[in-house]
């Protein structure tokens, strides 16, 4: 069994890419969206801190992995990722062992706050556009996530959202 803690204290695992190769993604459709303003969370450090110092013993210490599934993620990893990645879709099931399933433990069970889980898709929420998953919240659409190839991000594209291009 795992705790809420031990989810928490996951460390990163570093994710390996291939080269580019442009995906079918939905972020290419006559829906397109862009961020036209970037603004840097300079009170993080401090929110996050407020935010655990209110997490209780108890709330930590529940019991929320029964299978211990978190010490496979290694394992499912290297199951998973046959091959270097080079396409946004083959970061689904990456996204899935890493982000998805540790987070919705985390969220599950004997929580003292608001918290959504991360679901596939959002066609029932009828969004503009096709999310690749959602933050899902007493059956409400509360969040989109937009998985993205990282390594297509450059200095030129962060600076152009800066200057509202």
């Amino acid at each position: 069994m795992a705790t809420r803690k031990e989810i928490l204290d996951l460390q990163g695992i570093s994710v390996r890419q291939g080269t580019y190769q442009q995906s079918q993604s939905p972020t290419l459709s006559t829906h397109r969206v862009r961020w036209h303003s970037l603004q840097q969370w300079s009170t993080f450090i401090t929110d996050f801190n407020v935010f655990w110092n209110q997490v209780t013993d108890d709330e930590l210490s529940t019991v929320v992995d029964q299978h211990r599934y978190i010490h496979s993620i290694p394992a499912l990893l290297a199951a998973n990722m046959t091959a270097l990645l080079t396409r946004e879709r083959q970061l689904y099931p990456v996204f899935d062992i890493l982000y998805k399933l540790t987070h919705n433990f985390a969220a599950a069970l004997n929580v003292s706050h608001f918290h959504a889980t991360i679901q596939p898709g959002a066609i029932e929420y009828q969004p503009i556009g096709d999310p690749d998953y959602i933050f899902e919240f007493g059956g409400l659409l509360v969040g989109i996530i937009e998985v993205k190839t990282f390594w297509k991000v450059t200095a030129q594209s962060i600076d152009e959202v800066i200057q509202g291009y």
